[in-house]
């Protein structure tokens, strides 16, 4: 009986350090030249936790030779986001014909960005409806 019980709690340990009773969602969007996915998890009670985001930018091949102008011109853009805390973008390219922004945040970090508090409504339900019709496709 206590070899039952150890193994319990051996197995309760593991699924609090793993993180269990976290959702992940994963959504992907084309438009015209630009790839987008999101990559949210929510904690225990389904609210938002983490999100990355990826924004890849196709260029043809008459914008080719501009690639080191827009990813300069993206990377002015987004400067002063270091600035905040649990925030963070990146900006970066293939060297050809491909411009990546990485935005990556923790939602605890976001009231100070937004101005606002982030509320009970960032659940993955609410999250996962908005995106899917904003044209998102979600697994």
């Amino acid at each position: 009986m206590k070899r039952i019980g150890l193994i319990g709690v051996c197995f309760g340990m593991i699924l609090l350090l793993t993180g269990c009773g976290t959702k992940e969602l994963r959504c992907s969007m084309s438009e015209d030249s630009i790839d987008y996915q999101m990559n949210l998890t929510f904690d225990s009670e389904d609210l938002l936790d983490t999100g990355a985001m990826r924004q890849t930018y196709k260029l043809e091949e008459d914008e080719e030779e501009t690639l080191e102008e827009g990813v300069q011109y993206l990377k002015e853009m987004f400067e002063d986001s270091d600035e905040y805390e649990g925030f963070e973008i990146r900006v970066t390219d293939n060297g050809k014909n491909e411009v990546y922004v990485d935005i990556a945040f923790d939602a605890s970090e976001l009231s100070e960005i937004m101005g606002e508090e982030l509320d009970e409504s960032a659940t993955y339900d609410s999250i996962r409806e908005d995106l899917e019709n904003s044209g998102y496709v979600c697994e």
